[in-house]
Protein backbone atom coordinates (compact mmCIF):
# COMPACT_ATOMS: atom_id res chain seq x y z
CA UNK A 1 0.00 0.00 0.00
CA UNK A 2 2.54 2.99 -1.29
CA UNK A 3 2.03 6.26 -2.61
CA UNK A 4 4.64 9.00 -4.24
CA UNK A 5 5.67 11.63 -1.83
CA UNK A 6 4.17 14.42 -3.72
CA UNK A 7 0.59 12.67 -2.51
CA UNK A 8 -1.50 14.55 0.08
CA UNK A 9 -2.63 12.70 2.81
CA UNK A 10 -5.86 14.42 4.61
CA UNK A 11 -4.86 14.84 8.32
CA UNK A 12 -5.81 17.43 11.15
CA UNK A 13 -3.55 19.66 9.86
CA UNK A 14 -4.92 20.08 6.49
CA UNK A 15 -3.46 18.29 3.61
CA UNK A 16 -0.02 16.87 4.28
CA UNK A 17 2.61 15.49 2.07
CA UNK A 18 3.26 12.37 2.70
CA UNK A 19 6.96 12.69 1.78
CA UNK A 20 7.08 14.95 4.85
CA UNK A 21 5.45 12.70 7.24
CA UNK A 22 9.46 11.08 7.39
CA UNK A 23 10.89 14.19 8.64
CA UNK A 24 8.81 17.67 9.51
CA UNK A 25 6.38 15.98 11.58
CA UNK A 26 8.31 13.37 13.65
CA UNK A 27 8.84 14.23 17.25
CA UNK A 28 11.57 14.27 19.42
CA UNK A 29 11.50 10.36 20.31
CA UNK A 30 11.51 10.21 16.43
CA UNK A 31 7.57 8.73 16.48
CA UNK A 32 5.22 9.87 14.58
CA UNK A 33 2.51 11.72 16.51
CA UNK A 34 -0.08 13.24 14.40
CA UNK A 35 -3.61 12.71 13.81
CA UNK A 36 -5.02 11.50 10.99
CA UNK A 37 -8.70 12.46 9.68
CA UNK A 38 -10.31 9.48 7.90
CA UNK A 39 -13.68 8.05 6.51
CA UNK A 40 -15.91 5.59 7.91
CA UNK A 41 -19.45 4.41 6.97
CA UNK A 42 -20.33 6.55 10.70
CA UNK A 43 -18.61 9.58 9.19
CA UNK A 44 -15.45 11.08 10.06
CA UNK A 45 -13.16 9.54 12.88
CA UNK A 46 -9.74 10.36 13.86
CA UNK A 47 -6.48 7.32 14.30
CA UNK A 48 -3.06 7.75 14.63
CA UNK A 49 -0.13 7.22 12.25
CA UNK A 50 2.63 4.25 13.59
CA UNK A 51 4.80 4.18 10.93
CA UNK A 52 6.47 5.74 7.60
CA UNK A 53 8.42 4.00 5.30
CA UNK A 54 9.90 4.36 1.87
CA UNK A 55 11.35 2.37 -1.13
CA UNK A 56 11.58 2.19 -4.73
CA UNK A 57 8.98 0.11 -6.45
CA UNK A 58 7.14 0.01 -9.77
CA UNK A 59 4.23 3.04 -10.17
CA UNK A 60 1.25 3.35 -11.92
CA UNK A 61 -0.87 6.39 -12.42
CA UNK A 62 -4.62 6.23 -12.16
CA UNK A 63 -6.96 8.99 -14.02
CA UNK A 64 -10.10 9.19 -13.92
CA UNK A 65 -12.57 10.49 -16.40
CA UNK A 66 -12.68 13.71 -14.87
CA UNK A 67 -9.24 14.54 -15.00
CA UNK A 68 -7.97 13.45 -11.48
CA UNK A 69 -4.65 11.19 -11.06
CA UNK A 70 -3.23 9.77 -8.38
CA UNK A 71 0.52 7.49 -8.72
CA UNK A 72 0.72 4.42 -6.58
CA UNK A 73 1.79 1.01 -6.47
CA UNK A 74 -0.02 -2.16 -7.90
CA UNK A 75 -1.04 -3.55 -4.31
CA UNK A 76 -2.43 -0.14 -3.25
CA UNK A 77 -6.58 -0.51 -2.34
CA UNK A 78 -9.00 2.38 -3.48
CA UNK A 79 -12.85 1.96 -2.28
CA UNK A 80 -14.20 1.03 -5.46
CA UNK A 81 -18.06 0.34 -6.57
CA UNK A 82 -18.30 -2.85 -7.92
CA UNK A 83 -20.55 -4.49 -10.22
CA UNK A 84 -23.37 -4.92 -7.94
CA UNK A 85 -23.41 -1.42 -6.32
CA UNK A 86 -21.73 -2.61 -3.26
CA UNK A 87 -18.75 -0.49 -1.77
CA UNK A 88 -15.63 -2.79 -1.59
CA UNK A 89 -11.67 -2.12 -2.05
CA UNK A 90 -9.37 -3.14 -4.81
CA UNK A 91 -6.00 -2.95 -5.34
CA UNK A 92 -4.81 -1.43 -8.29
CA UNK A 93 -2.92 -4.27 -10.29
CA UNK A 94 -6.87 -5.81 -10.96
CA UNK A 95 -8.26 -2.16 -12.15
CA UNK A 96 -9.72 -1.72 -15.93
CA UNK A 97 -10.71 1.27 -17.28
CA UNK A 98 -14.37 1.66 -16.74
CA UNK A 99 -13.88 0.85 -12.99
CA UNK A 100 -15.83 3.18 -10.68
CA UNK A 101 -13.45 4.72 -7.73
CA UNK A 102 -14.72 6.71 -4.79
CA UNK A 103 -13.73 10.31 -4.01
CA UNK A 104 -14.84 12.59 -1.25
CA UNK A 105 -17.78 14.30 -2.11
CA UNK A 106 -18.36 16.19 0.92
CA UNK A 107 -16.59 18.94 3.28
CA UNK A 108 -13.27 17.67 4.63
CA UNK A 109 -10.62 18.55 7.49
CA UNK A 110 -9.42 22.12 7.11
CA UNK A 111 -5.95 23.19 9.12
CA UNK A 112 -5.55 25.51 12.08
CA UNK A 113 -1.54 26.99 10.92
CA UNK A 114 -2.03 30.57 10.12
CA UNK A 115 1.82 31.60 11.29
CA UNK A 116 3.79 33.25 8.26
CA UNK A 117 6.84 32.03 7.66
CA UNK A 118 10.21 33.96 6.96
CA UNK A 119 12.59 34.21 4.51
CA UNK A 120 16.44 35.03 5.14
CA UNK A 121 17.07 39.07 3.24
CA UNK A 122 20.62 40.00 1.91
CA UNK A 123 20.12 44.12 2.73
CA UNK A 124 21.67 46.28 -0.46
CA UNK A 125 22.69 49.96 -0.35
CA UNK A 126 19.55 52.18 0.75
CA UNK A 127 17.85 49.15 2.31
CA UNK A 128 14.74 50.55 3.80
CA UNK A 129 12.94 47.11 5.67
CA UNK A 130 9.53 46.12 5.51
CA UNK A 131 8.53 44.39 8.10
CA UNK A 132 6.02 41.39 7.34
CA UNK A 133 3.22 40.47 10.15
CA UNK A 134 3.90 37.37 12.36
CA UNK A 135 0.28 35.47 11.22
CA UNK A 136 -1.66 35.34 7.82
CA UNK A 137 -5.05 37.48 7.61
CA UNK A 138 -7.53 37.34 4.72
CA UNK A 139 -5.75 40.40 3.35
CA UNK A 140 -2.44 38.45 3.01
CA UNK A 141 -4.40 35.37 1.46
CA UNK A 142 -6.45 37.76 -0.27
CA UNK A 143 -3.01 39.68 -1.86
CA UNK A 144 -1.51 35.86 -2.10
CA UNK A 145 -4.55 35.04 -4.24
CA UNK A 146 -3.89 37.96 -6.72
CA UNK A 147 -0.23 37.48 -6.11
CA UNK A 148 -0.81 34.01 -7.74
CA UNK A 149 -3.06 34.69 -10.40
CA UNK A 150 -1.44 38.21 -12.07
CA UNK A 151 2.23 38.85 -10.39
CA UNK A 152 5.80 39.04 -10.74
CA UNK A 153 8.89 39.40 -9.26
CA UNK A 154 11.09 41.81 -9.87
CA UNK A 155 14.59 41.29 -10.55
CA UNK A 156 17.26 43.61 -8.73
CA UNK A 157 20.02 45.42 -10.69
CA UNK A 158 22.43 43.47 -9.55
CA UNK A 159 20.68 40.50 -11.75
CA UNK A 160 20.79 38.53 -8.43
CA UNK A 161 18.38 40.01 -5.93
CA UNK A 162 14.31 40.19 -6.08
CA UNK A 163 13.16 43.69 -5.64
CA UNK A 164 9.33 43.41 -5.14
CA UNK A 165 6.69 42.62 -7.25
CA UNK A 166 4.22 44.02 -9.83
CA UNK A 167 1.09 42.93 -11.34
CA UNK A 168 -0.79 44.32 -14.35
CA UNK A 169 -4.89 44.42 -14.66
CA UNK A 170 -6.88 45.54 -17.25
CA UNK A 171 -9.68 48.18 -16.29
CA UNK A 172 -11.59 49.12 -19.52
CA UNK A 173 -14.43 46.53 -19.59
CA UNK A 174 -14.75 45.80 -15.08
CA UNK A 175 -12.31 48.92 -13.70
CA UNK A 176 -13.87 47.42 -10.44
CA UNK A 177 -11.37 44.42 -9.97
CA UNK A 178 -8.19 46.84 -10.36
CA UNK A 179 -9.61 49.12 -7.88
CA UNK A 180 -10.69 46.81 -5.21
CA UNK A 181 -7.09 45.19 -5.76
CA UNK A 182 -5.34 48.77 -5.60
CA UNK A 183 -7.24 48.91 -2.16
CA UNK A 184 -6.17 45.67 -0.66
CA UNK A 185 -2.53 45.83 -1.89
CA UNK A 186 -2.24 49.40 -0.43
CA UNK A 187 -4.34 48.71 2.93
CA UNK A 188 -1.25 45.72 3.11
CA UNK A 189 1.73 48.26 1.14
CA UNK A 190 1.19 51.50 2.27
CA UNK A 191 3.11 54.14 0.58
CA UNK A 192 5.19 51.30 -0.79
CA UNK A 193 3.05 50.82 -3.24
CA UNK A 194 3.73 52.73 -6.94
CA UNK A 195 0.71 52.71 -9.30
CA UNK A 196 0.14 53.97 -12.99
CA UNK A 197 -1.83 53.71 -16.22
CA UNK A 198 -0.49 51.50 -19.62
CA UNK A 199 -2.21 52.17 -22.37
CA UNK A 200 -2.40 49.88 -25.37
CA UNK A 201 -3.56 49.60 -29.11
CA UNK A 202 -4.90 45.92 -29.10
CA UNK A 203 -5.26 44.98 -25.46
CA UNK A 204 -7.31 46.61 -22.85
CA UNK A 205 -5.66 49.83 -20.84
CA UNK A 206 -4.17 48.05 -17.65
CA UNK A 207 -3.54 49.98 -14.43
CA UNK A 208 0.34 48.47 -13.46
CA UNK A 209 0.94 48.30 -9.83
CA UNK A 210 4.22 47.85 -8.27
CA UNK A 211 6.32 47.31 -4.59
CA UNK A 212 10.21 47.46 -4.84
CA UNK A 213 10.76 45.70 -1.34
CA UNK A 214 13.83 43.11 -0.36
CA UNK A 215 11.87 41.90 1.76
CA UNK A 216 8.61 41.43 0.09
CA UNK A 217 10.91 39.99 -3.51
CA UNK A 218 12.91 37.51 -0.44
CA UNK A 219 9.68 36.23 0.42
CA UNK A 220 8.08 35.73 -2.95
CA UNK A 221 11.04 33.92 -4.52
CA UNK A 222 10.96 30.98 -1.39
CA UNK A 223 7.41 30.78 -1.28
CA UNK A 224 5.99 31.59 -4.38
CA UNK A 225 8.54 30.61 -6.85
CA UNK A 226 8.33 30.46 -10.47
CA UNK A 227 6.37 31.64 -13.44
CA UNK A 228 2.69 31.68 -15.35
CA UNK A 229 3.77 27.94 -16.29
CA UNK A 230 5.37 26.63 -13.41
CA UNK A 231 3.70 28.66 -10.46
CA UNK A 232 3.17 26.20 -7.33
CA UNK A 233 0.90 26.74 -4.59
CA UNK A 234 2.54 27.14 -1.53
CA UNK A 235 2.79 24.48 1.34
CA UNK A 236 1.47 26.44 4.22
CA UNK A 237 -1.49 26.77 1.87
CA UNK A 238 -2.61 23.41 2.29
CA UNK A 239 -2.49 23.66 6.15
CA UNK A 240 -4.67 26.84 6.59
CA UNK A 241 -7.87 26.93 8.23
CA UNK A 242 -11.04 27.37 6.28
CA UNK A 243 -11.43 31.36 5.92
CA UNK A 244 -8.18 31.94 4.85
CA UNK A 245 -8.35 29.29 2.14
CA UNK A 246 -11.68 30.55 0.78
CA UNK A 247 -10.42 34.15 0.35
CA UNK A 248 -7.43 32.92 -1.60
CA UNK A 249 -9.52 31.12 -3.67
CA UNK A 250 -12.44 34.16 -4.00
CA UNK A 251 -8.97 36.23 -4.93
CA UNK A 252 -7.45 33.26 -7.69
CA UNK A 253 -10.91 33.01 -9.65
CA UNK A 254 -11.82 37.07 -8.85
CA UNK A 255 -8.17 37.07 -11.35
CA UNK A 256 -7.63 34.22 -13.53
CA UNK A 257 -11.33 32.46 -13.21
CA UNK A 258 -14.38 33.05 -14.73
CA UNK A 259 -17.94 33.46 -14.57
CA UNK A 260 -19.92 33.12 -17.28
CA UNK A 261 -24.06 32.14 -18.71
CA UNK A 262 -24.68 28.77 -19.68
CA UNK A 263 -27.97 28.39 -20.65
CA UNK A 264 -30.73 29.52 -17.99
CA UNK A 265 -27.21 28.88 -15.76
CA UNK A 266 -23.88 29.69 -14.86
CA UNK A 267 -20.49 28.23 -15.46
CA UNK A 268 -17.59 29.10 -12.69
CA UNK A 269 -14.28 27.31 -13.56
CA UNK A 270 -10.41 28.39 -13.63
CA UNK A 271 -7.75 28.48 -15.98
CA UNK A 272 -3.90 28.97 -15.83
CA UNK A 273 -0.52 27.80 -17.56
CA UNK A 274 0.38 25.68 -14.87
CA UNK A 275 -0.63 22.21 -14.19
CA UNK A 276 0.28 22.23 -10.38
CA UNK A 277 -1.51 25.23 -9.72
CA UNK A 278 -4.36 23.96 -11.11
CA UNK A 279 -4.62 20.36 -9.35
CA UNK A 280 -3.71 22.43 -5.70
CA UNK A 281 -6.59 24.56 -6.42
CA UNK A 282 -8.71 21.71 -7.20
CA UNK A 283 -7.55 19.86 -4.15
CA UNK A 284 -8.42 22.77 -2.05
CA UNK A 285 -11.67 22.88 -3.89
CA UNK A 286 -12.29 19.40 -3.01
CA UNK A 287 -12.33 20.25 0.90
CA UNK A 288 -15.47 22.39 0.87
CA UNK A 289 -17.60 19.93 -0.95
CA UNK A 290 -17.03 21.24 -4.32
CA UNK A 291 -16.55 18.62 -7.09
CA UNK A 292 -14.37 19.50 -10.18
CA UNK A 293 -13.21 18.28 -13.19
CA UNK A 294 -9.59 19.32 -14.69
CA UNK A 295 -9.02 19.46 -18.13
CA UNK A 296 -5.98 20.55 -20.61
CA UNK A 297 -6.38 22.33 -23.53
CA UNK A 298 -5.16 24.13 -26.63
CA UNK A 299 -5.97 28.34 -27.39
CA UNK A 300 -5.41 30.10 -30.68
CA UNK A 301 -2.52 31.80 -30.73
CA UNK A 302 -0.32 30.31 -27.86
CA UNK A 303 1.86 27.63 -27.90
CA UNK A 304 1.47 25.39 -24.70
CA UNK A 305 -1.51 24.04 -22.84
CA UNK A 306 -3.49 25.43 -20.47
CA UNK A 307 -5.49 23.71 -17.41
CA UNK A 308 -8.89 24.46 -17.22
CA UNK A 309 -10.51 23.44 -13.42
CA UNK A 310 -14.32 23.47 -14.07
CA UNK A 311 -17.19 22.99 -11.01
CA UNK A 312 -19.71 20.44 -11.57
CA UNK A 313 -22.71 20.55 -11.23
CA UNK A 314 -25.50 23.58 -9.84
CA UNK A 315 -24.66 22.27 -6.46
CA UNK A 316 -20.87 22.10 -6.36
CA UNK A 317 -21.67 26.18 -8.21
CA UNK A 318 -24.33 27.42 -5.04
CA UNK A 319 -21.61 25.76 -2.44
CA UNK A 320 -18.83 28.15 -4.03
CA UNK A 321 -20.96 31.18 -4.03
CA UNK A 322 -21.84 30.16 -0.30
CA UNK A 323 -18.53 29.60 1.19
CA UNK A 324 -15.98 31.13 -1.25
CA UNK A 325 -17.61 33.71 -3.06
CA UNK A 326 -16.97 36.78 -5.70
CA UNK A 327 -14.41 39.72 -5.68
CA UNK A 328 -17.14 41.52 -8.19
CA UNK A 329 -20.68 42.73 -8.91
CA UNK A 330 -20.29 42.02 -12.27
CA UNK A 331 -19.50 37.93 -11.21
CA UNK A 332 -22.21 37.69 -8.33
CA UNK A 333 -24.83 38.90 -10.68
CA UNK A 334 -23.56 36.23 -13.10
CA UNK A 335 -23.61 33.59 -10.69
CA UNK A 336 -27.35 34.70 -9.50
CA UNK A 337 -28.38 32.77 -12.75
CA UNK A 338 -28.73 29.50 -11.72
CA UNK A 339 -30.85 26.38 -13.43
CA UNK A 340 -34.48 25.96 -13.08
CA UNK A 341 -33.79 23.27 -10.86
CA UNK A 342 -31.68 22.81 -8.23
CA UNK A 343 -29.38 19.42 -9.05
CA UNK A 344 -26.62 17.11 -8.19
CA UNK A 345 -25.24 15.54 -11.01
CA UNK A 346 -22.64 13.57 -9.43
CA UNK A 347 -23.42 9.80 -10.69
CA UNK A 348 -24.31 7.35 -8.53
CA UNK A 349 -23.28 4.07 -10.49
CA UNK A 350 -24.57 0.40 -10.63
CA UNK A 351 -27.45 0.39 -8.67
CA UNK A 352 -30.16 -0.84 -10.88
CA UNK A 353 -30.73 -3.72 -9.28
CA UNK A 354 -31.75 -2.36 -6.08
CA UNK A 355 -33.72 0.69 -7.96
CA UNK A 356 -35.52 -2.31 -9.76
CA UNK A 357 -36.28 -3.81 -6.44
CA UNK A 358 -37.99 -0.83 -5.00
CA UNK A 359 -39.61 0.12 -8.47
CA UNK A 360 -43.25 -0.72 -7.12
CA UNK A 361 -42.89 0.94 -3.84
CA UNK A 362 -41.93 4.48 -5.28
CA UNK A 363 -45.54 6.14 -6.07
CA UNK A 364 -46.63 8.64 -8.22
CA UNK A 365 -44.73 11.26 -10.65
CA UNK A 366 -41.81 9.93 -9.23
CA UNK A 367 -42.24 6.59 -9.98
CA UNK A 368 -41.34 7.37 -13.91
CA UNK A 369 -38.03 8.85 -12.57
CA UNK A 370 -36.88 5.49 -10.87
CA UNK A 371 -38.20 3.67 -14.39
CA UNK A 372 -35.90 6.16 -16.31
CA UNK A 373 -32.61 4.78 -14.21
CA UNK A 374 -33.55 1.21 -14.93
CA UNK A 375 -35.12 1.47 -18.40
CA UNK A 376 -32.39 -0.57 -20.95
CA UNK A 377 -32.84 2.64 -24.35
CA UNK A 378 -31.62 5.54 -23.24
CA UNK A 379 -31.17 5.06 -19.34
CA UNK A 380 -30.42 7.90 -17.47
CA UNK A 381 -27.48 8.33 -14.42
CA UNK A 382 -28.43 8.30 -11.06
CA UNK A 383 -27.44 10.89 -9.34
CA UNK A 384 -27.95 12.46 -5.53
CA UNK A 385 -30.98 14.75 -6.27
CA UNK A 386 -32.74 12.14 -8.37
CA UNK A 387 -31.95 9.45 -5.47
CA UNK A 388 -33.46 11.43 -2.68
CA UNK A 389 -36.93 12.05 -4.15
CA UNK A 390 -36.77 8.58 -5.12
CA UNK A 391 -35.62 7.40 -1.11
CA UNK A 392 -38.26 10.49 0.42
CA UNK A 393 -41.58 9.32 -1.64
CA UNK A 394 -41.31 5.30 -0.60
CA UNK A 395 -42.53 4.75 2.53
CA UNK A 396 -40.69 2.77 4.46
CA UNK A 397 -42.16 1.20 7.34
CA UNK A 398 -44.51 -0.65 5.00
CA UNK A 399 -41.85 -2.32 2.84
CA UNK A 400 -40.55 -6.15 3.17
CA UNK A 401 -37.12 -7.15 4.36
CA UNK A 402 -35.41 -7.60 1.59
CA UNK A 403 -36.71 -4.28 -0.27
CA UNK A 404 -35.87 -2.62 3.05
CA UNK A 405 -32.11 -3.75 2.74
CA UNK A 406 -32.15 -2.12 -0.59
CA UNK A 407 -33.39 1.05 0.94
CA UNK A 408 -31.17 0.83 3.45
CA UNK A 409 -27.83 0.62 1.16
CA UNK A 410 -28.90 3.35 -1.19
CA UNK A 411 -29.82 5.56 2.04
CA UNK A 412 -26.21 4.92 3.18
CA UNK A 413 -24.53 5.67 -0.15
CA UNK A 414 -26.04 9.18 -0.42
CA UNK A 415 -25.58 9.84 3.83
CA UNK A 416 -21.50 9.02 3.00
CA UNK A 417 -21.64 12.17 0.80
CA UNK A 418 -19.20 9.80 -1.95
CA UNK A 419 -18.47 10.90 -5.28
CA UNK A 420 -18.06 8.44 -8.24
CA UNK A 421 -15.39 8.70 -10.84
CA UNK A 422 -14.79 6.08 -13.59
CA UNK A 423 -10.88 5.27 -14.75
CA UNK A 424 -10.10 6.32 -17.89
CA UNK A 425 -6.71 5.12 -18.34
CA UNK A 426 -3.72 3.18 -16.49
CA UNK A 427 0.02 4.53 -17.16
CA UNK A 428 3.10 2.76 -16.41
CA UNK A 429 4.90 5.44 -15.03
CA UNK A 430 8.38 3.22 -14.03
CA UNK A 431 10.42 3.14 -10.81
CA UNK A 432 9.84 5.60 -8.30
CA UNK A 433 10.30 6.27 -4.54
CA UNK A 434 7.22 5.85 -2.70
CA UNK A 435 6.02 5.39 0.75
CA UNK A 436 4.26 3.08 3.16
CA UNK A 437 1.97 4.91 5.64
CA UNK A 438 0.82 2.91 7.79
CA UNK A 439 -1.64 3.06 11.31
CA UNK A 440 -1.62 2.20 14.64
CA UNK A 441 -3.89 -0.26 14.67
CA UNK A 442 -4.55 -3.33 11.74
CA UNK A 443 -8.02 -2.52 10.71
CA UNK A 444 -8.27 -1.63 7.05
CA UNK A 445 -9.40 2.21 7.45
CA UNK A 446 -10.60 4.63 4.65
CA UNK A 447 -7.84 7.39 4.25
CA UNK A 448 -8.14 10.26 2.31
CA UNK A 449 -5.34 10.94 -0.34
CA UNK A 450 -5.64 13.35 -2.96
CA UNK A 451 -9.08 13.40 -2.00
CA UNK A 452 -9.11 9.31 -3.31
CA UNK A 453 -10.66 7.23 -0.94
CA UNK A 454 -8.06 4.59 -0.28
CA UNK A 455 -7.25 1.45 2.57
Amino acid sequence: MCVTGDTRLQTSLGWVRVADLLSDLLTQDNCLNHELSVMSGSGHGSIYLRDVSCRNQMVIRVTTSRGHWMDVTQDHPFLVVDRYGNLTFRTTRRFRAGDWLCRQGGVGQFGTDIKLPTAAVRPRTNYKRFKLPDTFDRDWAAFLGLYLAEGARNLAKNRVDWDGFQLSLAHEQDPELPRKSGLLLRAIFGERLSEQTVHYDVYQDQTRFSVSSVDIGAWLAKYAPGNSHNKRMPEFVFHWPKHLQSTLLQWLFAHDGTVKCCGNGHAIQYSTASEHLARSIALLLINFGISTTVRSETRANYQGTYWVVELFSNAARQTFARDIGFVTTTAKTTACRVGRYFCDHRPIPNQVGRLFALLPYVPGQVKEKCRECIRKNARIKLNPTRLSQILKSVDYVGLPRKIALAYDHLADLLRREISFEQIATLENRGRHLVYNVKTKDDECHVINYDGFLTG
